[in-house]
């Protein structure tokens, strides 16, 4: 699968996806509850800087009894099952080493220098001229109209994104990157728009352009984020084979190949991504996740739409 995980990523710590480090004090969580396995699901989370190097045994204690996290890379996972947790693998996360030139590949260049004629790219601070410009921008992309997935990443801009937008010469957004900040040298993309009517390497030339300035700042690594169902050829058990299976075959609701082909673009580091449960992942567990996440409700919109069209 993609390129092989390389052992100086794959140590790096970093928080689940969507959790943030930042501020002092208290770490504050957002949570739901699920009611079908009585879990709380942790899925954003700010994290004073003094208690990310290890996600500190005080916090991890303080989680709910039947706390649920999903987007933990491979070394928090490790560390969470040596406290007892369950995990399941669910996808993979793509690792861009933004100091390395490996990724810099020539035709990945060559279109992003292509993209780059229609406009500029500026990084934006957070207001409400900021959130009225995304929002515009999610209801033009392709996808804009359909129910729109929730509690898996940070899809509306919040006080401590970052955003970079491709604007054209009227000043109109064409594409987007918000991103996070799961650990001290690490970025994660939360979301990635594009106008629905883009030119072809607005989006490549965002995400180099990003790239290349947080490399200016000295940070190590731009997370490319998540793609689902997407894994290893041998998986370890029964669950994680039928889990798999189920998403692949809903490829019609959620396009992951898709995803995974236009990462693959910036030859990422492909890493594991797992979902991890205090009392264990069970199979009512998955179906709370499914329901609370809107996926089903994709499915379901997904599917009539195709009866309807046919």
């Amino acid at each position: 699968m993609g390129n092989s995980v390389s052992s100086e990523t794959s140590s790096a710590f970093h928080l689940p996806l969507s959790w943030a480090v930042g501020g002092q004090g208290a770490a504050e969580m957002q949570r739901i509850a699920l009611p079908i396995s009585r879990s709380k699901w942790i899925y954003a989370a700010e994290i004073p800087f003094d208690a990310t190097t290890e996600l500190d045994t005080q916090l991890l204690a303080s989680l709910p009894e039947r706390a649920v996290i999903r987007g933990c890379g491979q070394f928090l996972t490790q560390r969470l099952q040596t406290a007892g947790w369950d995990a399941l693998q669910v996808g993979v996360e793509a690792i861009l080493d933004v100091s390395a030139k490996t990724w810099q590949k020539r035709s990945l260049r060559e279109l992003a220098r292509r993209g780059k004629r229609h406009g500029k790219i500026l990084e934006v601070a957070p207001s409400a001229a900021t959130s009225a410009k995304f929002c515009e921008l999610l209801k033009a992309s392709r996808h804009g109209r359909e129910p729109q997935l929730r509690f898996l990443f940070r899809n509306r801009p919040w006080p401590k994104m970052r955003c970079f937008c491709f604007c054209d010469e009227d000043g109109n957004w064409l594409g987007a990157i918000t991103l996070s900040r799961p650990g001290p040298n690490m970025f994660h993309t939360e979301v990635l728009l594009k106008h629905r009517d883009a030119p072809a390497g607005i989006m490549e030339a965002l995400i180099c352009h990003t790239a290349e300035h947080l490399q200016r700042e000295g940070v190590r690594y731009l997370n490319l984020g998540e793609v689902p169902f997407v894994g290893p050829d041998e998986l370890p058990n029964l669950k994680s084979k039928a889990f798999f299976k189920i998403g692949q075959s809903l490829r019609f609701a959620y396009d992951y190949q898709g995803l995974f082909n236009f990462k693959q673009k910036f030859s990422p580091d492909w890493q594991p991504i797992y979902l991890c449960a205090r009392t264990g992942v069970s199979w009512r567990l998955l179906l709370d996740l499914f329901i609370a996440s809107r996926y089903l409700h994709l499915v379901g919109y997904r599917l009539f739409r195709s009866v309807k069209s046919g």
